[in-house]
Order: structure tokens, then C-alpha cells, then sequence
């Protein structure tokens, strides 16, 4: 994240020394330079091709603003905008500057702005991104993209979508692919899944240690985790996790991307998930 911030930031110094103009940073750029993960963009769409990495991305709320410099492209965003907020919040949701000249979208504005570019899945994961377990800045609740949503105008492109995401958001989890498997698993016909919840505290051992888990269902003392780690001695602390948990009469299951991204793979993911919740159910009577 840090590098991401620092080489945007340095396209942005370009172009103030450039262009001695004042403009502000929006929309991926905005993300970048707050620290965000970025969500991803429908595969082969408009959105996807208009947000190049290699550009800074600027936004205006008129075309009559914008500008044609090289390495940078502007958006026209109108509504949801500064502008659109009533007067006298306006202040708490003005941009910041980062350097002379140089100002950002506050990110709360850019996950309503987002929402055009975004499916709705992936709005959720950015706000579940904006709200992080260890996240220092920016570190959003719930209530925040509320509020928002209540001073922006009741119509503007995308916030359909935004109140969907809103319903879904999750704080306080660790990575973008544990939302996405949360949403993923959300769509499975389970009714036990409606318990599910996000970064469980597992107490493993009589003076205090404690594990904290992806997700769970801490009725049934199951576990689900994304698998994300490749080196040798991260799967060696997995599997030390796993005993810990075992321990504790505590079963986990994970999935990993390519789970996910296969049908064969998901199906059978989702028939060991059933299996273990029935088995549980027997073994702790319920």
C-alpha cells in the first residue's frame, strides 16, 4: 500500500510542477494515496479501461474544468460530489491537500463515486477495505457511509448500488478476499450461515491466548478461512493454527482463490462446509 502511495504521489508532484494548477485527485488515485486496496474493476468493461494505473486519475464537477495533460486523465462527477453535500457539512467532507496545489477526495466520497465504475459486490469490498481491523487511516465505521448516504442527494448514478453494499459491509476484516468469499458464501442457500461472523476471537488455551478467525460460525465451533499464503513456513503456521483450534474442539475449512474461481472446486467446498455443520450439530447435540 505504501508504495502505491508514493508513486502516485509522484505523478502528482509531475503534474503540479508541470501544469502550476491547482486540481484534485480522485476516484483510484484518491484510494491510492489514502492507503485504500483497490477493488476490482469489471473484467473488459468501460470502467476497467478508463482507470488506468499508469494515469492520475483527477476529478472536476464540470467539463469546463477539465484538462488535457499528459499522464493524467479527469472525470466529470457532478453527483455524488462536495458539491452536492448541504452547505454546512461541506467542510467535513472537503478534500485535503497533500501538497501545494494538490488535493484529495475524501474517501468517503470516493466509495459513493466509485459506485458507477463498480459492481456491487466489489463496492462492498472496497467498503469493507475503508473499514479494516488494524487499519489506521483512513478507518470508517458503518454509521459513516450511512450518513453519507442520508446528506448525498436521494438520485444520483450508483446509489442503488451503494445501499446494497451498505446492507453487506463487514468492519473490521483483514483482506479484500475474505469479503469476497464472505459474499460468495452468502449467496449459498444455508441457513446456518445467516450466524456467520467476521474475525471470531478463539480462545485456545487456559491463560489467554487467543486466535482470531477469518470468519465462523461459533454456534457449531466451525471455522472458514481464506487461503491465501504461499510460503513454506506460513503453511507450517497453518497448520500449527489448526492444531491449536483442533484442540479446542474447533474445526476449520478453507477455501483458497482458485476455489473460489472454479464451479467443480466451490461445489465441493460447499458439500465439506454441510458435512462439517452436520457433523457438528451431532457431535455438540444440537
Amino acid at each position: 500500500m505504501a508504495k502505491d502511495q508514493l508513486e502516485e504521489l509522484a505523478k502528482a508532484n509531475a503534474l503540479a510542477n508541470s501544469h502550476h494548477a491547482d486540481f484534485e485527485c480522485g476516484l483510484i488515485s484518491a484510494l491510492r494515496l489514502s492507503c485504500v486496496e483497490l477493488p476490482r474493476m469489471p473484467r473488459g468493461s468501460d470502467s476497467q479501461r478508463s482507470m488506468k494505473l499508469d494515469a492520475l486519475h483527477a476529478v472536476v464537477d464540470h467539463p469546463a474544468k477539465r484538462h488535457r495533460w499528459n499522464g493524467s486523465t479527469f472525470h466529470v462527477l457532478a453527483n455524488p460530489s462536495l458539491a452536492a453535500l448541504p452547505p454546512d457539512v461541506r467542510r467535513e467532507y472537503a478534500p485535503r491537500m497533500i501538497v501545494e496545489g494538490v488535493y484529495v477526495t475524501h474517501p468517503l466520497l470516493v466509495w459513493a463515486q466509485m459506485a458507477r465504475f463498480l459492481d456491487r459486490e466489489e463496492l462492498t469490498v472496497l467498503g469493507d477495505s475503508m473499514m479494516r481491523r488494524n487499519q489506521s487511516m483512513p478507518h470508517f465505521a458503518p454509521e459513516d457511509f450511512r450518513t453519507l448516504l442520508e446528506l448525498l442527494p436521494a438520485r444520483f448514478k450508483g446509489r442503488s448500488k451503494c445501499l446494497w453494499a451498505l446492507e453487506r459491509m463487514r468492519e473490521n476484516t483483514d483482506s479484500s478476499m475474505e469479503t469476497r468469499l464472505r459474499l460468495k458464501l452468502e449467496q449459498e442457500p444455508l441457513p446456518d450461515l445467516e450466524s456467520l461472523e467476521i474475525n471470531y476471537k478463539v480462545a485456545v488455551n487456559e491463560d489467554g491466548a487467543a486466535m482470531f478467525l477469518d470468519m465462523a460460525l461459533p454456534h457449531l465451533q466451525i471455522g472458514i478461512e481464506y487461503a491465501g499464503r504461499h510460503h513454506a513456513e506460513q503453511w507450517s503456521d497453518d497448520l500449527a493454527r489448526q492444531s491449536a483450534l483442533a484442540a479446542v474442539a474447533w474445526e476449520i475449512v478453507t477455501a483458497s482463490n482458485e476455489t473460489m474461481r472454479d464451479g467443480g472446486r466451490w461445489g465441493e467446498f460447499v458439500l465439506q462446509l454441510c458435512t462439517l455443520i452436520l457433523q457438528q450439530r451431532e457431535r455438540l447435540h444440537q
